[in-house]
């Protein structure tokens, strides 16, 4: 069942499904990660997140313990395998900085339009 890619690699069957786990658990990181940094973009809705602060400790370590899970479940031995993931670099865990980084400019010009123009379209677009 050995299959040719359009590079000219040939791929096993157990290589293809190592590759699949390996995507699968990028995306399941991926996820994490974006709800990581949605949770700190909910905590106001017209204040900017530097002016608000980090201050709520509950929150702060709620964030690091998910983090530790999601470790966890990467890269526990026999965790992992009911899980369905694979151990991945942890270079991977960097893919989904930039968008988690466009998140927070967007969220904050949102506010920034808000604050700007409380009586204007970004409230009645962006606000309700």
């Amino acid at each position: 069942n050995d299959l040719e890619d359009s590079y000219g690699q040939e791929w096993s069957y157990h290589g293809r499904i190592k590759l699949g786990l390996q995507a699968q658990t990028s995306f399941f990181v991926a996820i994490v990660l974006m709800q990581m940094a949605n949770v700190f973009m909910c905590k106001t809705r017209r204040m900017s997140l530097f002016q608000q602060g980090f201050r709520n400790w509950n929150m702060n370590i709620s964030v690091l313990v998910e983090l530790g899970l999601l470790c966890m479940f990467v890269y526990t031995p026999y965790l992992n395998g009911y899980f369905l993931l694979v151990p991945i670099r942890p270079m991977i865990f960097l893919g989904a900085l930039p968008f988690a980084i466009f998140f927070v400019i967007y969220d904050e010009l949102r506010r920034l339009a808000i604050r700007t123009w409380p009586d204007g379209w970004a409230k009645e677009e962006f606000y309700t």
